[in-house]
C-alpha cells in the first residue's frame, strides 16, 4: 500500500486497470444506467492511458465515426503535452 493510500491498489491514481470491469457494466447498451455520460468518462480514462480501441469503444454508441476519431485526436493530443510536461489546460488555451 502506498503511504497515504486506501489500502485498496484499485483506488490509486492513474490505474486504468479497473476500467475493463466498469465497462463490461455500463457499456451495455441494454443497460439503464449505461447512460452516454457514463460511457463519455470511460473514453477519456482510456484515451489517455493510450487504449485508443477500448476508448472508440466507448464511444461508439453515442457518436458518429467522424466525432469518434475527433476525440481519440484530442486524446492524442493530450498525451503528447502530458509526456512533453505541458499543462493540460495548455491545449485549450494555448
Amino acid at each position: 500500500m502506498r503511504e497515504g493510500g486506501t489500502g485498496n491498489d484499485a483506488c490509486q491514481p492513474g490505474n486504468v486497470e479497473v476500467l475493463p470491469t466498469l465497462a463490461r457494466v455500463h457499456l451495455n447498451k441494454d443497460d439503464p444506467v449505461a447512460a452516454p455520460r457514463v460511457r463519455g468518462s470511460l473514453a477519456p480514462a482510456y484515451g489517455l492511458a493510450g487504449g485508443e480501441t477500448d476508448a472508440r469503444a466507448a464511444l461508439a454508441l453515442d457518436l458518429s465515426p467522424a466525432e469518434i476519431e475527433e476525440n481519440i485526436r484530442g486524446y492524442s493530443a493530450l498525451r503528447r503535452m502530458i509526456a512533453k510536461g505541458k499543462p493540460v489546460g495548455a491545449l485549450v488555451f494555448g
